[in-house]
């Protein structure tokens, strides 16, 4: 949660008493020249000794970082003793030259150069870095080094801004002192939410310690809102193949599938090269694969159906209508004649098939040709791809879409039922809650994902639900961008598009992207599947 300015305020005057002057006067300095800084490109464009070095894919030698930093801060007058250090590391990291920032970080300690906050950190998510490039542990000297910097850094600073305490993580998590993590956690907790890079850190830390109950635990709370690196699934792995047996062994590793089901992970492709290699070595048979209309094109066999129970629909059902409708969005949103209006509307409902989001639709091919307004034509034409297949269709719409022709609006009102909404309203609580109300059979048009609202669903269960029914009910769409007024439909998927266990293995999707993310709604099934299978327990 963003603090409001008094409490800001008083964060402020806590940092200020926490810090000592020199500490605060470090801090202005960096903030001014940030305000001030220049691009890297103009850096490693400057006649400078550093960039003929590593330009030529050079090293500077160790005697050398002294000439290096004293023609910074002769080129470049917004350059002082504070902050020249961070250029060094920005060129070096331009280059990618890992090996030189952590040349260079030695040289300032080994000459007893003044070192700030932010040097020092960066020291320690560097050496982070260099562990995760070279995939071997840290020495024992740097191990012991990252922990006297880190002491170091405690002294001078009790309190670590969100940044630096996150640097610090970084490093430590990778030693035997891991556990003061959970310290640096609470002072980012104090300001903003932990993010991927904190949590995976300390997860792998975990791991690695052979803390898995731990690891379970933390990986189960922070997945319900926040994805985790590719890093942590090859960590839980090697924990697990370190501290279990045979059949134990596979039940152990099958709880991070059943997490990726729960949450609706999708891990990166790496992550399943690393789990296929381990189940090959067992016996199991491994195939990439894909998904037609929920058919595993390798095996040929159907994958769970996206099915809600009546009891499961009777709870989402109330969920919904408790924290979207009657909780917040309608009493906050709506007057209360419309709130009158819509309730005589819903009494008087009958069960429709299809209920589409007008205004939604219509801004499909909003802007093309300079039309701000949306297309009446794109309503119409996703009623009349309803109406072909013999649906009972309702359009929500606002009052604001009257602002097409009366034709028009005539044309539309002649073909289906239309429920106008205020244009001072939220038009998806309505849009949701006519659906549920309408019965379990009914779907939705829109291509909202409804990510605020199901957000607003704290239960993990309640969100799986609410997921489960939207992605079995939801029809999306997208415009044909050559041709100004065709919409395609993309029909609800049928089956669950996430890990699934069946008596002889697992279906597991994949992606090949390295964008990490908790997807809230798949508007089409991942198009890459890896199909396990027991050979003891194949059918003949």
């Amino acid at each position: 949660m963003r603090p409001n300015g008094y409490s800001l305020f008083c964060l402020v005057q806590c940092a200020r008493r926490m810090c000592t002057k020199s500490e605060l006067n470090t801090v202005r300095t960096e903030y001014n020249y940030k305000k001030k800084a220049f691009n890297i490109g103009h850096l490693v464009t400057t006649d400078m000794y550093i960039n003929k070095k590593l330009a030529n894919d050079e090293s500077v030698e160790d005697n050398q970082w002294g000439k290096v930093r004293k023609e910074l801060l002769q080129k470049f007058e917004h350059l002082n003793e504070i902050n020249v250090d961070s250029q060094v590391y920005d060129i070096c990291s331009y280059y990618k030259r890992l090996d030189q920032s952590i040349n260079y970080y030695e040289f300032l300690e080994r000459n007893e150069y003044p070192l700030n906050l932010s040097t020092m950190t960066t020291y320690l998510k560097l050496m982070n870095q260099k562990q995760k490039n070279s995939l071997t542990p840290l020495t024992k000297e740097e191990e012991k080094n990252i922990i006297k910097v880190y002491k170091k850094i405690r002294k001078e600073y009790e309190l670590l801004d969100p940044r630096s305490a996150s640097f610090c993580i970084a490093g430590l998590s990778l030693t035997s002192e891991w556990e003061e993590c959970f310290k640096l956690l609470e002072m980012i907790k104090f300001i903003q939410t932990p993010t991927t890079t904190e949590m995976s850190a300390i997860i792998a830390a975990a791991l690695r310690n052979d803390r898995g109950d731990m690891a379970l635990k933390m990986i189960d709370e922070f997945l319900i809102n926040q994805p985790l690196s590719p890093f942590v699934y090859v960590e839980y792995l090697d924990y697990c193949k370190r501290n279990f047996k045979r059949n134990k062994l596979v039940k152990e590793i099958e709880k991070i599938f059943f997490s990726w089901q729960k949450y609706t992970i999708v891990p990166q492709e790496s992550v399943i090269l690393a789990y296929e290699e381990f189940f090959k070595s067992i016996g199991y048979t491994t195939k990439k694969t894909s998904i037609t209309k929920g058919i595993c094109q390798h095996c040929n066999m159907p994958l769970q159906p996206t099915v809600l129970s009546k009891t499961d629909f009777r709870v989402l059902s109330s969920a919904i209508l408790k924290n979207l409708i009657v909780g917040k969005d309608v009493y906050r949103n709506t007057s209360p004649q419309e709130l009158k209006n819509y309730m005589i509307f819903l009494q008087s409902m009958k069960p429709y098939d299809v209920i589409i989001d007008g205004l939604n639709v219509a801004y499909a091919t909003r802007g093309v040709n300079g039309n701000m307004k949306g297309s009446i034509e794109n309503v119409l034409q996703v009623v009349n791809y309803f109406h072909q297949r013999k649906k009972r269709v309702l359009v929500v719409g606002r009052v604001h879409m009257k602002w097409w022709s009366t034709k028009e609006i005539k044309i539309l009102e002649d073909s289906t039922d239309v429920f106008y909404i205020k244009n001072i309203s939220q038009d998806d609580p309505f849009l949701l809650h006519l659906t549920l109300s309408s019965g379990s059979e009914t779907c939705f048009v829109s291509r909202d994902l409804m990510r605020q609202h199901k957000f607003k669903l704290e239960d993990p269960t309640l969100k799986k639900l609410f997921r489960n029914w939207q992605m079995s009910h939801q029809y999306f769409f997208y415009s044909v961008p050559e041709k100004r007024h065709i919409i395609n439909i993309v029909e609800p998927i049928q089956y669950d598009p996430c890990a699934q266990k069946s008596d002889e293995g697992w279906h597991i999707p994949y992606t090949t992207s390295n964008h990490l993310a908790v997807p809230a709604m798949y508007k089409e099934s991942p198009q890459d599947w890896l199909c396990m299978k027991n050979r003891k327990q194949e059918k003949c």
